[in-house]
């Protein structure tokens, strides 16, 4: 393997982790965001500032898509330059993931993906119940969940 080829697939595998750096640090904005709201919420009362952690949910959800999405075409090109697959043509130095299409690198399959899926549906859960009031936000008990579903979470 030429030492362009070991270059091109290190830039590569940089670019991988920053994606996946991108997807987890949007999560942590997520789950902190909501705890923000619910704290708001438990001083205010009202059901619509809860209500708006259904629209930071939404777009997390779609930008941790999005950036799954790329990483997956990042990983088809690295397969490619590795020889592992050989439906793209790849030039030496070339960063570009415009020519890798399909259904299993698009940000809509990665809407799907079971690691998404768990943690997004779960704070849809969370914060539907907190706005069909089954936890007293103003518990001590309920108050020490909250605390540490933030403290282990973020």
């Amino acid at each position: 393997m030429t030492e362009n080829k070991l270059k091109h697939l290190e830039m590569i595998q940089n670019v991988i982790s920053r994606m996946n750096t991108n997807s987890f640090q949007i999560k942590g904005f997520c789950i902190t965001m909501i705890a923000a709201l619910t704290a708001l919420y438990t001083n205010q009362g009202f059901k619509w500032i809860m209500a708006t952690s259904y629209i930071v949910i939404a777009i997390s959800w779609i930008l941790d898509a999005y950036y799954l999405g790329l990483e997956r075409k990042y990983r088809k090109v690295y397969k490619n330059i590795l020889g592992f697959e050989n439906d793209l043509k790849v030039r030496e130095m070339d960063m570009s993931v415009e020519n890798v299409t399909g259904i299993e690198t698009s940000a809509f399959k990665a809407l799907g993906a079971v690691p998404n899926l768990i943690t997004y549906l779960l704070l849809i859960v969370f914060v539907s119940i907190i706005i069909s009031n089954k936890i007293d936000l103003g518990s001590n008990e309920t108050s020490y969940l909250i605390d540490t579903f933030k403290t282990h979470l973020i």
